[in-house]
């Protein structure tokens, strides 16, 4: 799982000029429309994300979500573990 997120423009802006980072563990992930993501931190970067379809976007916000459910159990137990059958962090 991932505790920050990294936004590029592209895969080739990935080793040279992203646009920033967000810690998930203290992130606000909302939904626009069909296909939007908003990832925002306390007001100091938000960061507006757009898929290709509604089913992408989806995945998306449940990558993030998990990832930043992973990312706030490390801050508080030093671990994080996915359940295999369900998805859920335990």
């Amino acid at each position: 799982m991932i505790d920050v997120v990294v936004v590029c423009r592209n895969q080739s802006e990935m080793s040279h000029t992203c646009r920033g980072t967000i810690n998930l563990a203290n992130a606000l992930i909302h939904t626009g429309d069909s296909c939007n993501i908003v990832i925002s931190h306390g007001g100091t970067r938000t960061f507006h994300l757009k898929a290709s379809s509604e089913v992408e976007r989806q995945r998306w916000v449940t990558a993030l979500e998990l990832s930043k459910a992973c990312a706030i159990t490390i801050a508080e137990s030093g671990n994080c573990d996915i359940s295999p059958n369900t998805g859920n962090v335990v």
